[in-house]
């Protein structure tokens, strides 16, 4: 008698499992993160690079052309800087 009364009872909801809930991507928080900082994606075109104000050009300023030695580069770099 208790498996007709079972099988006949109405389902109770369901309680939502935390795996169901929809959570947003870590891209997709990125993504909104850097829209509302006016940050814009994708490559640097002549438009975006003719309207940038720091512009600093460093003549073979490389990691090979400098060697292996720590921090170098850096060091050269913000020399370059000033």
């Amino acid at each position: 008698m208790r498996d007709t009364e079972l099988a006949t009872a109405p389902p109770s909801p369901a309680e939502p499992s935390p795996v169901d809930r929809h959570l947003p991507s870590i891209a997709a928080m990125l993504e909104r993160t850097a829209a509302a900082a006016g940050l814009k994606r994708g490559f640097v075109d002549d438009e975006r690079r003719a309207a940038t104000p720091h512009v600093i050009d460093c003549v073979g300023l490389s990691r090979e052309n400098l060697g292996d030695e720590p921090y170098r580069f850096e060091r050269e770099f913000q020399e370059r800087r000033a």
